[in-house]
């Protein structure tokens, strides 16, 4: 499957991008100097980003990792963290 992905990265045409997602995972967070304790919880959805650079031809990777307070794993939640990577 590695070999698959890496072929179809390579033939990436010009203004494509080929994205990696990951499913996402809940974190507790705190602050270290917090008076009252408060537990809140995020969702970091880590993608990985191929395209080919217009400049020079060359593929360019970028990590891309959307953080939101949605733990929801649903469809909903992956459309609106794309939908943020692509505008990036």
């Amino acid at each position: 499957m590695a070999a698959t992905a890496v072929y179809i990265v390579e033939l990436l045409p010009e203004k494509s991008v080929s994205i990696t997602i990951d499913f996402a995972e809940n974190y507790s967070c705190f602050c270290q100097n917090e008076i009252r304790v408060a537990n809140d919880s995020v969702n970091i959805h880590p993608c990985i980003c191929v395209f080919r650079c217009p400049k020079v031809n060359e593929l360019v990777d970028e990590c891309v990792d959307v953080v939101s307070d949605d733990l929801n794993h649903d469809s909903h939640a992956v459309h609106v963290f794309l939908n943020h990577v692509l505008q990036h």
